[in-house]
């Protein structure tokens, strides 16, 4: 007699928390940034949730909530390489998070052991994009009125090559820096190393980038930097 009132409020119950849920998807890549095949991909959700992927690619369903993903590749019964994120669902949506597997002998890149991910409905990309946009505008009216308000001087040997010469120094000795970390590293392992500001840092790396010596990978909270 109860059997269907029971079940229609189960099915209301599940309806109501699809209908809440968020889509969390992406790619996981190896270290020479292609798509990993046979990999694992899982998620402590309720019940858990385990997803075998032949291309790299994965994708979940989960509501509001605090979670961990975990990505594995392993060989002849022995996992190879892995990676974890902790991130936190607020609100519908469709995200994506790619993961880099790191092998795990390798001790130079505990890089996210603590670092998570806030997730909610409007996505933080966004604001980050609005602040560097505004940055770079900033920073272009402000040379502008540096130009047009500068004297008049005659160029000097000096005053040409000095600036230009200290920048090629400063981006060689980057490139040399992540040569001697085996071709990748943490961006803030590279401002540690530097000893220099964050903003510095980050238009080093941009500088690189758009010469096409590295590469920058977003990963958690942080970038990783690659040779290319």
């Amino acid at each position: 007699m109860w059997r269907f009132p029971v079940l229609a409020i189960f099915a209301l119950i599940m309806a109501t928390s699809l209908a809440s849920a968020a889509t969390m998807h992406g790619t996981v890549y190896n270290l020479l940034l292609e798509p990993q095949g046979n990999v694992i991909v899982e998620v402590n959700s309720i019940p858990k949730q385990t997803f075998i992927s032949k291309d790299g690619d994965y994708s979940f369903n989960l509501a509001n909530g605090n979670y961990i993903i975990t990505a594995k590749y392993s060989a002849d019964s022995q996992l190879i390489s892995s990676a974890n994120e902790s991130i936190s669902i607020v609100g519908e949506g469709d995200f994506v998070l790619d993961f880099i597997l790191f092998d795990e002998t390798d001790e130079d890149f505990e890089l996210l052991d603590n670092s998570g991910i806030d997730i909610d409905a409007e996505e933080k990309s966004y604001v980050w994009l609005f602040i560097l946009i505004l940055l770079l505008a900033t920073t272009a009216f402000g040379i502008f009125f540096y130009l047009r308000n500068k004297p008049i001087v005659k160029e000097t040997n000096r005053d040409s090559n000095s600036g230009k010469s200290i920048q090629k120094e400063e981006l060689e000795n980057v490139l040399s820096i992540i040569k001697s970390e085996s071709g990748r590293i943490t961006q803030k392992e590279l401002r540690k190393k530097l000893n220099l500001s964050e903003a510095k840092v980050s238009l080093m790396v941009a500088e690189l980038e758009s010469l096409g010596n590295v590469k920058k990978i977003k990963q958690g909270r942080g970038n990783i930097i690659v040779l290319t």
